[in-house]
């Protein structure tokens, strides 16, 4: 099995795709797929993507309940997690990791047309790697504030699906490529608190208390 056969059997990426369904807007191709996988049995489609779904659903509920639009760059944590340098050297500039994250703040069309206004995709065309995408992401939690805190876990897992699927509209980069790395991001950070919380499926179950934590 290659690489990429095996990026796609992952929990993460099955989560990714599946949140990226719901968010495209109604009458694209993911959003026709989805509705003609709404049309097999619930039981059929718990079976075919492990749960994900569900868990995609979740991990909706609690980006959508976070104010991202309304959220100031001013409180910024300075350090990243615990052991990592906190001035690495990095083949871009801050500045422009630093408009991203702005930008990533919007979404539908008014991401679109910032993106494109910008000439954004073109010149994130160089640079675009998963140094990069980490960079960006990083950044964004610490924007909104989760990011370090275990208390906000699920706020700050959330974040990273929301960011992964914004980014796909940030560029002319293969859609497998940017979900290969929110794959790794959500696996480098995530997959231990996961698993102490006994999978996706568990630590994201709809049945249990809404509370974000």
């Amino acid at each position: 099995m290659d690489a990429g056969a095996e990026l796609e059997h992952t929990m993460e990426y099955k989560i990714l795709k599946a949140y990226m369904k719901r968010r495209r807007p109604k009458g694209t191709t993911l959003e026709i797929a989805d509705h003609d996988m709404q049309k097999v049995s619930c039981k059929r489609v718990k079976k075919r993507d492990d749960g994900a779904v569900e868990v995609a659903d979740q991990l909706m509920k609690i980006a959508d309940s976070v104010p991202i639009s309304s959220i100031e760059k001013g409180d910024i944590e300075a350090d990243g997690p615990e052991g990592d340098d906190p001035t690495p050297t990095l083949p871009f500039p801050e500045d422009v990791i630093q408009e991203i994250v702005e930008l990533l703040k919007e979404s539908g069309d008014k991401l679109n047309e910032e993106v494109k206004n910008k000439n954004l995709a073109q010149r994130m065309q160089d640079i675009f790697d998963y140094d990069f995408f980490k960079k960006v992401t990083d950044t964004f939690l610490q924007h909104m504030g989760s990011y370090g805190n275990p208390t906000a876990k699920k706020a700050e897992i959330a974040l990273a699906v929301e960011v992964t699927s914004r980014m796909t509209a940030m560029g002319n980069h293969p859609m497998n490529r940017v979900l290969g790395f929110g794959v790794k991001y959500l696996q480098e950070n995530h997959s231990a608190w996961i698993q102490q919380h006994g999978g996706w499926d568990n630590a994201f179950d709809s049945n249990k208390d809404d509370e974000v934590h």
